[in-house]
C-alpha cells in the first residue's frame, strides 16, 4: 500500500513538471513572436509557477527545463536559418575562437533556463507569500 503511494505521488510530480514544461513552452514561444523575447519569459514562466502552485523548487525545474529547450531549439533554428554564420561569427567574438557556434547556442538555453528557472520560482514563492499573509490577516 506504501509502495503504491510513493508510486502514486512520483507520478504526480512528474505529471506536474511536464504540465509546467508544456505551458512555458507553449505560451513562451507564442509570447516571443508578439514581444520582446529576451524579457517576456520571466514574466511567463512567473505566472505559470503561480497559477501551477508547486513549491519553489519544483517551479524551478520546470521553469529551467522549459526555457532551456525553448530558447536552444529557437537559437539552433535562427542558425540553421543563416547556415551557423552568426552563431560562429558571435561565438568567435565571445571565445576568441575557443568555443563553437553549437556551444553557443547551448549557452544561450542555458542563460534562458536559469531566468525561466528564477522566473516560475519567483511566481510560486509570491503565491506562498500571498497566502501566507492572507491567512495571517484573516487569524
Amino acid at each position: 500500500m506504501e509502495n503504491q503511494t510513493k508510486e502514486h505521488s512520483l507520478m504526480d510530480k512528474i505529471k506536474a513538471l511536464a504540465k509546467g514544461v508544456a505551458l512555458i513552452f507553449v505560451i513562451g514561444g507564442l509570447s516571443q513572436y508578439f514581444l520582446p523575447w529576451w524579457w517576456i519569459i520571466v514574466p511567463v514562466a512567473a505566472l505559470v509557477g503561480y497559477f501551477l502552485g508547486q513549491t519553489a523548487g519544483q517551479s524551478y525545474a520546470y521553469g529551467f527545463i522549459a526555457v532551456l529547450l525553448l530558447w536552444s531549439i529557437m537559437a539552433g533554428y535562427l542558425s540553421n536559418a543563416n547556415g551557423g554564420v552568426l552563431s560562429g561569427r558571435i561565438a568567435d567574438l565571445l571565445g576568441n575562437g575557443k568555443i563553437s557556434g553549437l556551444q553557443l547556442i547551448f549557452l544561450t538555453g542555458i542563460i534562458g533556463g536559469i531566468l525561466g528557472g528564477f522566473g516560475a520560482m519567483t511566481g510560486a514563492m509570491l503565491k506562498d507569500l500571498l497566502r501566507k499573509e492572507h491567512v495571517h490577516i484573516a487569524g
